[in-house]
Order: C-alpha cells, then sequence, then structure tokens
C-alpha cells in the first residue's frame, strides 16, 4: 500500500491523456487531505499547466484547488500555520496561472 503515490504519480508522465488526467487529479484529491503525501510528486504536478490536453491542464486547476484550499486544515501552531500559509499561496498562484493557461489553450 505506500508505493500507491508512486504509481498514481507515475501516470503523470503517460502517453495516454486520460491517465494523465486521472492522476493529476488523485494527487490533488490526496493533497487535499495531507500535503506532506504529494510533496515528493509537486514539481511533476506543476508541468501539467502546459500539457497538450486540455482535460490534463484543468484537471491541473482543480488539483491544486483542492491543495490550496485544504491546506490549514491540519494546522495546530501560529508558525505552522505561517509554513502552511505560504504553500497555500503557492498552490493558489499555480491554480491561477494554470486556470489562465487553460483559457489561452482553449
Amino acid at each position: 500500500m505506500p508505493h500507491f503515490k508512486e504509481k498514481i504519480a507515475s501516470y503523470l508522465k503517460d502517453g495516454n491523456p486520460k491517465l494523465r488526467e486521472r492522476s493529476v487529479n488523485a494527487l490533488g484529491r490526496i493533497g487535499r487531505a495531507n500535503k506532506d503525501l504529494i510533496l515528493p510528486y509537486f514539481a511533476t504536478m506543476m508541468n501539467m499547466h502546459s500539457d497538450t490536453a486540455e482535460a490534463v491542464r484543468l484537471a491541473f486547476v482543480w488539483a491544486c484547488e483542492n491543495i490550496a484550499m485544504f491546506i490549514f486544515s491540519r494546522c495546530n501552531s501560529a508558525a505552522e500555520k505561517h509554513v502552511e500559509f505560504a504553500y497555500a499561496n503557492v498552490a493558489y498562484c499555480m491554480y491561477a496561472i494554470a486556470y489562465q493557461f487553460s483559457i489561452l489553450k482553449s
């Protein structure tokens, strides 16, 4: 079971756009619950903003929104909230950029 994230993330580079779409969507949902679980794949996920398939770019937008919207759910201290706020800003900025790219490529 601990290798499920690696398997899901491996589809980010698959030739089939449907598999890339589902992979980025799944990682976004996992990140919504606990962003630490997807951090090793965050950089690869960020490349999805320029995917050739519109559905993949849109899934990337929703994945970033999922991560940004639920990133504070596990914060306890003020220091943790400060760090999480930085992560949320990065995720939200990527969401906004991805949204703009998806509009421009349409």
